[in-house]
């Protein structure tokens, strides 16, 4: 099955809902698949403009920027990709946004000193050195 369909079918989505990032990251891959990364690049860059911690298509964006002989560019997407890891920064829930609990913001210096004192560490995730 040739992918031109499902490409125009997504196009024609867009236009009527442009912020469908959903829809925009199966175009990006969709255009990648057909061997069209210039127009993946693209679409994959929209999607990180609004979904800058969207791990595969940091991943697609790599692979297209490195089918366009931009390695540099590709390195960048792979570096960023593999620092924030494959993990999900914010757990999926079919909780509405404002059910996400905030912690309480400290009114002062020394409330907010006390309250890294009393805290639990946030371990570090690995980061490889630049040029790996």
């Amino acid at each position: 099955m040739t992918t031109d369909p499902a490409i125009a079918a997504l196009r024609s989505t867009l236009s009527a809902h442009p912020d469908d990032h959903g829809a925009r990251a199966r175009l990006a891959v969709l255009l990648f698949e057909a061997g069209r990364a210039q127009e993946a690049l693209a679409e994959a860059t929209v999607v990180l403009g609004a979904r800058p911690a969207d791990v595969p298509m940091l991943r697609l964006a790599a692979a297209a920027a490195a089918a366009l002989g931009a390695e540099q560019q590709a390195g960048a997407y792979r570096r960023l990709a593999d620092a924030i890891g494959d993990e999900p920064l914010v757990p999926e829930s079919a909780e509405a946004p404002d059910a996400v609990q905030v912690p309480e913001v400290p009114d002062s210096p020394a409330d907010l000193l006390e309250q890294w004192a009393t805290s639990e560490p946030i371990p570090e995730r690995e980061v490889s050195p630049p040029g790996d």
